[in-house]
């Protein structure tokens, strides 16, 4: 078996001090990971938030693509973070969007990842994390707790 890669020092610690959020917006895909994405979110994530203080907006993806439009569309100005639950290709479309922005909010709102797709390359090969199983409720569950 091939040897995990090293961590990429960016991902090690953050860019700056930590500053929690009291607000943010959630965009998942409710068919994400087997269909346990709305599971996740409903037993682990929002719980977490809602018990750390923060207000939680909440966007699914209604289909391919949707990602993209929400990133590039949604409404960020009453937010601190846009968080991403789901795995490579929600990231990947949201970040798409959010990235083509013209309206600053990819300057001054913080995003968040909290893995919860089936294959969650992104947690393995960038983060080294294994990424099955009971790895990824863990995950889920300290991406949470990293992000409040």
């Amino acid at each position: 078996m091939p040897k995990a890669p090293p961590l990429l020092d960016p991902f090690k610690k953050p860019a700056s001090e930590p500053n929690p959020p009291t607000s943010a917006l959630l965009v998942y895909n409710p068919a994400g990971g087997k269909k346990r994405a709305a599971k996740l979110a409903d037993t682990i994530v929002l719980p977490l938030l809602k018990q750390a203080g923060i207000a939680v907006t909440v966007e699914t993806t209604k289909h391919a693509g949707h990602g993209v439009e929400l990133g590039r569309t949604l409404d960020l100005s009453s937010v601190d973070a846009l968080l991403v639950m789901g795995g490579d290709g929600t990231l990947g479309e949201v970040l798409d969007g959010f990235l083509s922005r013209d309206d600053g909010a990819a300057a001054r709102t913080t995003v968040g990842f909290i893995p919860a797709g089936t294959g969650n390359s992104y947690m393995r090969e960038v983060l080294g994390v294994p990424a099955s199983g009971a790895a990824v409720g863990a995950a889920v569950h300290a991406a949470v707790e990293a992000i409040v």
